[in-house]
């Protein structure tokens, strides 16, 4: 009945909507520090209007919530064992990734996700780029940047000077812009930075800067 009004929508290749605040639940950020999930890849997927594995009616819901305010919900299976519901809040404030058991009353839910946003995160990041050498290593499963965005918009600058850090402290009230470096490994680190209008956060590998 919907689809007559609302166009159903196909993923894109660029994100439909900014990702501003972006957490995860306990079980799940569990199991990205042991290395036995990436989120990342799901939450782009996601950000592209790819719902993954939700019946036609939340398909239908999600590409009305994205005419109007509402919140939206995707299901990805990753294993026989193993699914993630990605759910963006009525705002488009936060987005909250967790394990289907997790998965409370969605009011409440999106509720939930609006409140623990607010009082974490310092800024808005916009959306997300990733440069080659970084998307290429995520793609190999030899780097997952979500740790360091995490940092980065939490006030955490990293492998900075201490120049920059108070520069970042103070660019968190100027609106200029703010600059993390963070080092992986000893061979790898990478450079964050979001722009001074907070429209775009750019993940780099330090050798490309």
């Amino acid at each position: 009945m919907f689809s007559r009004f609302f166009p159903r929508h196909e993923p894109q290749t660029q994100p439909l909507f900014a990702l501003r605040s972006l957490q995860l639940s306990e079980k799940v950020h569990w199991l990205a520090s042991k290395g036995l999930v990436d989120p990342l890849p799901y939450v782009q997927r996601h950000l592209r209007g790819d719902w993954g594995d939700v019946d036609e009616a939340c398909h239908q819901a999600n590409d009305i919530a994205l005419e109007q305010e509402g919140a939206l919900r995707s299901r990805y299976r990753i294993t026989r064992h193993l699914e993630l519901v990605v759910i963006t809040s009525n705002d488009r404030s936060s987005i909250l990734v967790q394990l289907p058991e997790e998965h409370q009353k969605e009011n409440t839910m999106a509720r939930n996700v609006q409140d623990t946003g607010s009082r974490k995160q310092l800024f808005s990041i916009g959306a997300l780029i990733f440069s080659a050498g970084v998307d290429r290593l995520m793609r190999d499963g030899q780097l997952d940047p979500l740790p360091y965005i995490q940092r980065h918009t939490h006030g955490d600058w990293g492998d900075v000077t201490d120049e920059r850090w108070q520069a970042n402290n103070a660019a968190l009230q100027s609106d200029d812009r703010l600059d993390s470096s963070y080092a992986v490994t000893h061979e790898l680190s990478i450079h964050v930075f979001t722009e001074a209008d907070r429209s775009a956060t750019h993940i780099i590998l330090t050798s490309e800067h």
